[in-house]
């Protein structure tokens, strides 16, 4: 959750406060679970009970504003308005330049890496400074929106520049050869005290050079997105089968990773979010 706090000589503070566990739904998770009576009930029970927060990222708001069904929205806004939420910043570069701040400590930073604190900013002062923050109404600013518009532009281009990028690697033997290192080493060392986001990336692009008939779509980029940053700083993901796989393929496991489920355990995802002890990690 966000909450306001004075500051000095009468400023206006933001602080998050995360929950445990803190979970993150594939938008195909978010429009199931809000979709459905059972699974959302089940699932508002669940995180509430255990003191959860659900973290949401501009992906999520993207695939909102892609949707012609505007019940489907609003269902999960309901959603969203049920439990603690918070958003996560599922930019992986932006991300991994945080946490080298954090790390070496040279610019003074010292917030999470995984927030993204200057989108409730910006609502903050468009709202005139509320006494209180709803994530669900900044989604239904946000959604449709220039922000998220330009947010979905760069997202294309950066899957132009990344096709390009993999074909051309593909292409290069010896490429091919830094990338199977690249996904070993992955595999064999990281930084224990950090969260993997760094390694997880690094071996995700490899994936596709190392595979070479695996195609890649626009979806399969946004996808990408999914499977990195939530996996390094949440307790519990569901994603496509495609990345759970990925997931258990880099050898990475929880608590250094999420526990990652897909479509096909749905259930064993819901019995994890109800039963399992989990660590505050972040």
């Amino acid at each position: 959750m966000y909450v306001l706090e004075q500051g000095i000589e009468g400023s206006v503070v933001l602080r998050e406060r995360l929950g445990c566990p803190t979970v993150y739904l594939d938008h195909w998770a978010l429009n199931d679970i809000a979709l459905n009576d059972r699974l959302r009930n089940r699932f508002v029970t669940a995180i509430s009970e255990r003191g959860g927060t659900l973290r949401l990222s501009l992906i999520n708001i993207t695939e909102m504003m892609r949707q012609e069904d505007d019940s489907e929205i609003e269902a999960i806004l309901a959603l969203v308005d049920s439990v603690d939420a918070s958003l996560i910043n599922a930019h992986i570069t932006e991300v991994i330049r945080l946490e080298r701040e954090l790390r070496y400590g040279n610019s003074g930073y010292y917030g999470n890496p995984s927030s993204l604190p200057e989108v409730i900013h910006c609502y903050l002062v468009a709202s005139n400074w509320p006494d209180s923050v709803r994530v669900s109404e900044l989604l239904r600013i946000v959604v449709g929106e220039a922000f998220t518009r330009q947010y979905e532009q760069n997202c294309k281009d950066r899957f132009d520049r990344l096709k390009r990028l993999v074909d051309t690697a593909r292409a290069d033997e010896q490429v091919v050869k830094r990338s199977r290192r690249t996904w070993n080493k992955g595999k064999q060392k990281g930084d224990a005290g950090m969260p993997p986001t760094r390694e997880l990336a690094r071996m995700l692009c490899a994936l596709p050079v190392l595979n070479k008939e695996m195609k890649l779509t626009r979806n399969d980029f946004d996808d990408m997105f999914h499977a990195i940053v939530p996996v390094a700083y949440c307790d519990i993901v569901l994603l496509d089968k495609r990345w759970r796989a990925f997931v258990n393929q880099t050898g990475l496991q929880h608590p250094r990773v999420a526990m990652v489920f897909d479509s096909a355990g749905l259930e064993d995802f819901f019995e994890t979010l109800e039963n399992h002890d989990f660590l505050d990690r972040v």
